[in-house]
Formats: C-alpha cells, sequence, structure tokens
C-alpha cells in the first residue's frame, strides 16, 4: 500500500520563538512575543531584535513527520525607501543581502524560526522598513510536494515597531523559477493580504 504524501504546514502565527530570536542567548530580555533585547555580539551594542515567528510541519496521513525532514527555504530582503509599504515603492535590494535570492535555512532543519531585523535600541532610528520574502518546500521532495510562499514586513519608527505577516501562499516547485527571476517581490498583483498586523512600545 502506497504511504500517504507529504503535506508541509506553514504558521507564520507560532508561538514565540525565544530560543530562535537574534543570536540565541545574546538576546536573552523578551519584551514580548515579536520582541527580544541584548547585545550585538559582534559590536558590543544593545540592539532590539525584531522578529517574526514561524513553524512549517510535515504532515502525512495526519501524523506530524517533521523529525524526518528538513525545509528547502530562500529569502530575499528588500529595504523600503519611501515609508509606505501598501505601495512597495522606492524599493532597494538590502545591503545584508549578498544574493537576489539565497539559502535562508543555515544548515539546519529550517521548520523553526524566528526571522527578523536588529536595530540599534533606543529612540533614534525612525522611518525604516524591511520586506522579507520566503519560499519554502518540503527538502528533497520539492517537484511533488505543495510549497508556499510568503512575506513578512518589520516596520520601525522612533515610538513603536509594527510586524507584519502575510498569508501563506501555496505554490508548486515549477512556478518557483518565475519567482526567483522576478525584478520586484513576487506578491505584487497576487491578491495577497496580511494576516496579523502588531504594534508594540519601543523599549
Amino acid at each position: 500500500m502506497a504511504q500517504p504524501s507529504l503535506q508541509l504546514v506553514v504558521d507564520v502565527n507560532a508561538p514565540d520563538q525565544a530560543t530562535g530570536a537574534g543570536s540565541g542567548s545574546s538576546m536573552p530580555l523578551r519584551h514580548s512575543d515579536f520582541l527580544a533585547h541584548g547585545i550585538d555580539p559582534a559590536s558590543g551594542q544593545k540592539v532590539t531584535y525584531v522578529h517574526a515567528n514561524i513553524l512549517a510541519r510535515v504532515m502525512q496521513g495526519g501524523t506530524d513527520v517533521s523529525r524526518q525532514h528538513r525545509l528547502w527555504r530562500r529569502a530575499r530582503y528588500w529595504e523600503i525607501r519611501n515609508n509606505n509599504p501598501g505601495t512597495f515603492g522606492g524599493l532597494t535590494k538590502a545591503t545584508d543581502c549578498s544574493q537576489d535570492w539565497f539559502d535562508d535555512n543555515r544548515g539546519g532543519s529550517g521548520l523553526s524560526d524566528a526571522p527578523g531585523q536588529s536595530v540599534p535600541s533606543g529612540r533614534g532610528m525612525s522611518g525604516f522598513q524591511m520586506l522579507y520574502e520566503f519560499v519554502v518546500f518540503i527538502d528533497r521532495h520539492q517537484a511533488s510536494t505543495t510549497g508556499g510562499y510568503f512575506f513578512l514586513i518589520f516596520s520601525i519608527d522612533r515610538n513603536s515597531y509594527e510586524v507584519i505577516r502575510s498569508n501563506v501562499l501555496p505554490v508548486s516547485f515549477g512556478q518557483w523559477p518565475g519567482i526567483q527571476a522576478s525584478p520586484k517581490p513576487w506578491m505584487i498583483g497576487k491578491g495577497m493580504v496580511t494576516q496579523t498586523s502588531r504594534q508594540l512600545p519601543r523599549p
């Protein structure tokens, strides 16, 4: 008897990934599910890590088989310069994105993550917005399973942080070349909506 097919389930509103935020032990203070505060080990400066909480599971016939699999995950970062994420005008590739799309898994399973942006603590930064795009599949099963595309927006001003997560749009691996070649964020014109938007006071 053939085994049930694999299914990828991605939750962009997962519980707080405290141990995965920032640099782990270097971000020990939790202000909320979206904020971690600590010391940047590279510079020694106080930083705040603004992040989302993503959890992917691999299901097979109603059974969670995530431990047997890892995630194929690609990401692309944009800086939004016109302070208007609704239009996505004035976009530039972020300086911390060494490639257009890159392998964001860093050698782990990639199933649980807290992607985000480290910023200096305090209120000295305003008008800073980053857009992250993600494409995910079950590794080694890209062609035979459905993957997902989603985006995150991190908006920072002098008084608050805003973390915006989109819904997850099902995609086939055959769509990946077109997504990869898109000169602008791929979700433009796709009718995607933000699933959650939450504003938080800056510590």
